[in-house]
């Protein structure tokens, strides 16, 4: 927010001296005093024949340079607040055959607190689509957001429309990912040479026998 105010002040000579006789704040001109935070998006793409769209996947982001005990708020999902920016996540990593069973009921923060050494580092679990919002990060923290490496190609920053870095410094609104694919391998001419001359064979069988039978009727 930008928070506009004048301080009026009036100064008095005494023996000389100038001194502060009053001073009054209005809100309609005067100095400005601005903050302007920067959110952090990270998202989760899947594509692929054999990739699952049901699978979640672990991330982790790391924050430095913030004050000690500064806290920020993650948003998961919309709040129906049309002045901030929402997250589409489950509240915590579901159980199902194509997740790793250690994630499982692992929750997605909604709150974040620096350490006294002005860092965060916490895991977030998303399936394809989904994605979190990290809302109001002071210009100039620094950022890294990585991802466990499972059976899929991990390309960073590579989700449509979150194509920003995956690592750097916040200096406007942010909007990275990870695509994970996965296809199948279908092998093609490996058969054939065995194939073929077992049906060859099996045809001049089949030949043979009926051969066979129409010899014996006559």
């Amino acid at each position: 927010p930008v928070l506009e105010r004048i301080l009026d002040v009036v100064i008095a000579e005494e023996d000389g001296v100038l001194k502060v006789e009053g001073y009054q704040l209005t809100p309609d001109t005067g100095f400005t005093n601005e903050y302007r935070p920067a959110d952090l998006v990270f998202a989760e793409e899947v594509s692929g024949s054999y990739a699952s769209r049901d699978k979640y996947f672990r991330f982790v982001l790391e924050l430095t340079g913030l004050e000690p005990g500064m806290i920020f708020t993650v948003s998961l999902a919309d709040d129906d607040d049309p002045l901030t920016r929402d997250g589409c996540a489950d509240a915590e990593c579901g159980d199902n055959p194509a997740t790793l069973a250690a994630y499982a009921g692992e929750a997605n923060a909604v709150q974040l607190t620096a350490d006294e050494d002005g860092r965060i580092s916490h895991p977030f679990y998303l399936q394809h689509g989904q994605y979190v919002c990290v809302r109001a990060l002071p210009r100039g923290t620094g950022y890294r957001v990585t991802q466990d490496q499972e059976d899929y190609t991990k390309e960073a920053a590579a989700a449509a429309g979150y194509t920003d870095p995956v690592s750097g410094v916040m200096e406007e609104d942010c909007f990275t990912s990870y695509k994970n694919t996965r296809n199948g391998v279908v092998p093609t001419g490996v058969k054939t040479p065995v194939l073929l001359p077992a049906a060859a064979l099996l045809a001049g069988s089949i030949g043979s026998v009926w051969h066979s039978v129409r010899t014996k009727r006559f």
